[in-house]
């Protein structure tokens, strides 16, 4: 009896995990959709990806950068990645 105890704890035990982490995966969705619309919406933006900085790390060349079109050349990007202070030069996040 104790062992199907303890084998039913384990079990609600992972089913409790695994739906932590759906919804965290979830709430990561909604912040990243969020952020895509905020930066990348208005009709004056423009994306691309980090390649066409030469100087971008190859750890950073998948990244997304939105400027804003009516700025000129010489604003730095928004990038789209997760972490604080994300740098494409150095592949940092």
């Amino acid at each position: 009896m104790s062992l199907l105890v303890s084998v039913e704890t384990a079990n609600a035990h992972n089913s409790k995990l695994r739906l932590l982490a759906k919804e965290n995966a979830r709430l990561g969705l909604l912040v990243a959709i969020g952020n895509l619309q905020r930066y990348a919406g208005p009709d004056q933006r423009v994306t691309a990806r980090a390649q066409i900085d030469a100087s971008a790390s190859t750890n950073a060349v998948m990244w997304t950068g939105v400027w804003d079109s009516n700025s000129g050349s010489a604003q730095n990007p928004v990038w789209l990645v997760s972490g604080e202070n994300p740098n494409p030069s150095s592949g940092a996040l």
